[in-house]
């Protein structure tokens, strides 16, 4: 929360899962940006609804040899003409 918006919801789904390995420190700066990329999505929606309830979903799964993460808001989505370009290098 801050003097501008109210408290955005984080919902916390966290499976049993197996050790990983991976880069670390990658894997918290990708989900790290997810999340602030949430953060700005939502706080521009409240922007424009102020009585709009922010939430943030983060959820783990084990998947046979794998290990799925998901993160979502409730903003409303990308318009189409960002969904096209996310996976630009430096869009």
């Amino acid at each position: 929360a801050t003097s501008n918006r109210g408290t955005i919801q984080v919902v916390k789904q966290y499976a049993d899962l197996p050790q990983v390995e991976c880069y670390a420190s990658q894997l918290n700066q990708v989900t790290m940006n997810i999340v602030a990329n949430a953060i700005d999505a939502l706080e521009d929606r409240l922007a424009k609804q102020p009585d709009h309830a922010p939430v943030i979903e983060i959820q783990t799964a084990a998947l046979d040899n794998h290990v799925a993460i998901s993160i979502r808001d409730n903003a409303g989505g990308m318009p189409e003409s960002v969904r096209d370009r996310i996976f630009d290098p430096f869009f």
